[in-house]
């Protein structure tokens, strides 16, 4: 597996996260780490740009969270690839990719504006 961010503190914690393929990375990170940063890591390391990652007991990391208060030394999480969805209407596109949110364009009026559903 790959060593990410590696530290030589006793802030270090290892954590291994696995797809359902079975494919596994083991990551050295310091446990001030956010979740988010772990995930772009974790993305990059397997090439897949969508990944939800989840703790022991199958729940999704809480985003924002660091590594010391969502896990233990050394737990095992579970990588899902997700899949981003496009919609589209005549004059607007609207793209959602899973755990990263909701992009739209086009015209306004045509749903291609996501204000109001970021506001939800």
């Amino acid at each position: 597996g790959h060593r990410k961010k590696a530290m030589a503190t006793s802030s270090a914690t290892a954590v291994h996260i696995t797809l359902l393929s079975g494919r596994s990375e083991r990551f050295a990170v310091d446990r001030s780490t956010k979740v988010e940063e772990l995930k772009a890591w974790a993305q990059k390391s397997f090439g897949q740009g969508f990944l939800q990652l989840l703790a022991p007991n199958g729940q999704p990391l809480r985003v924002g969270a660091t590594l010391e208060a969502a896990l233990r030394d050394g737990e095992l999480l579970t990588a899902l690839v997700k899949a981003p969805r496009l919609k589209a209407t005549r004059r607007a596109f609207a793209l959602f990719s899973p755990g990263d949110g909701l992009v739209a364009w086009g015209e306004s009026q045509c749903g291609g504006c996501a204000y109001e559903v970021l506001e939800l």
